[in-house]
């Protein structure tokens, strides 16, 4: 048994939005991560998602199609392969869907790909885990970069434990230096979907180039962060 979860994209361009379909091995733990966070910043979401939950056709967009039901099951779903990826001290540059470009670097960042069947269709599907992360800022005079807390701007999909860094007394950070942000975590709980096919064989798991990476953390800055 597998869920898919479909939802309003809060990482799209408003003149240019959709959805976004995520995967769920269990809605009670889905919940129990999504739905505090719903109560206090998407309540009507929230009321969608449990009407659609009760067996009526709801979506989370301007539609009525039952393809965009928020919450869909397939009881036959099958897990066929699963694999284990880990990247060590990696820098990446991510965008926002402006193009808005933010420096990253994560001390250690785990992902899982799975290669699952789910009503018909085969997909890849990953979820990642990532320790020590914080943006890298360069100085004004361009003679090195300064390192500051990460933030997260986008989907409700992760729990989120970033250390506070800006002092509204001093109107200054408290912390420049990467260690103040080495048990700083990200961690997503839900699997995205990352390929699809209609034929098994045409689905390889392997580790992700950058440029997918990119594309896997772009919740990080969201919309516009």
């Amino acid at each position: 048994m597998m869920y898919q979860i479909t939802l309003y994209d809060d990482c799209s361009n408003p003149i240019a939005d959709g959805t976004v379909s995520y995967y769920v091995d269990s809605l009670e733990e889905f919940e129990e991560k999504w739905v505090p966070y719903a109560e206090k910043n998407m309540k009507e979401r929230l009321k969608r998602y449990y009407r659609s939950k009760a067996g009526e056709i709801v979506t989370d967009y301007y539609s009525d199609s039952e393809k965009l039901n928020i919450v869909q099951q397939d009881e036959h779903a099958e897990i066929l392969e699963e694999k284990s990826f880990e990247e060590k001290e990696l820098d990446i540059t991510l965008s926002n869907v402006y193009w808005c470009t933010t420096d990253f670097h994560i001390a250690d960042l785990k992902y899982v790909i799975r290669k699952i069947k789910y009503n018909g269709k085969y997909l890849l599907v990953t979820k990642y885990d990532i320790k020590g992360i914080y943006r890298k800022k360069e100085f004004p005079d361009g003679t090195g970069y300064y390192c500051d807390t990460a933030e997260f701007y986008g989907n409700a999909i992760c729990e989120v434990n970033l250390t506070p860094n800006f002092d509204c007394e001093t109107m200054r950070n408290k912390y420049t230096t990467a260690d103040a942000f080495l048990e700083d975590t990200i961690k997503c709980f839900v699997w995205i979907p990352i390929a699809e096919s209609e034929k098994e064989e045409e689905l390889q798991i392997q580790r992700l180039p950058v440029q997918e990476l990119e594309w896997l953390l772009r919740d990080i800055p969201g919309e516009a962060g």
